[in-house]
């Protein structure tokens, strides 16, 4: 049996570069412009259909970032909608690439994830929910508050995290 992150790597390569992807607005919000397309029929997959939007968390250049539900087990997960139709090639690639890496991620300290899907003219990445946020949210509201640090024990505890990656 391949190793999920090959698999990944196959299937979305194999997929990406399919002429006929439909191309949304950039300012499209939801997931439903990506919702219940046929692009995938492998087993065990994740798809659209198996989780409920909750509310969308964030949203950047490429995509976003959706905290859902999945229907099956009530579980609270994030998916990253991202555009890749819209993408160029390379960065087509980057984004496979960032799903490669995160298959093959085992770290407490690095965001699990669980699964990745085409659907229409989107790669859904599933991940774990961080409840706390990531480091950037950590620092802007640092910034907000108008702190010149994060402090000490803040600094010292990322520092450590960090340095455990494998």
């Amino acid at each position: 049996m391949p190793s999920k992150s090959s698999f990944i790597s196959t299937y979305y390569t194999q997929h990406i570069e399919t002429p006929h992807l439909y191309l949304p607005s950039a300012a499209d919000q939801t997931m439903s412009d990506c919702e219940s397309g046929d692009d995938h029929n492998d087993h065990d997959r994740s798809s659209a259909d198996d989780f409920e939007i909750i509310n969308r968390i964030g949203s950047g250049s490429f995509g976003t970032v959706f905290k859902v539900r999945r229907k099956q087990d009530g579980i609270i997960y994030v998916i990253k909608n991202v555009r890749i139709a819209e993408l160029s090639k390379k960065e087509q690639l980057e984004a496979i690439n960032e799903v490669d890496l995160l298959a093959k991620m085992d770290s407490p300290f690095v965001v699990k994830y669980l699964d990745s899907f085409l659907d229409k003219n989107c790669l859904q990445i599933v991940m774990e929910f961080c409840n706390k946020g990531d480091l950037q949210r950590m620092v802007k509201r640092a910034v907000k508050k108008e702190l010149k640090s994060l402090g000490e024990k803040s600094t010292w505890n990322i520092i450590l995290q960090v340095s455990r990656l494998p």
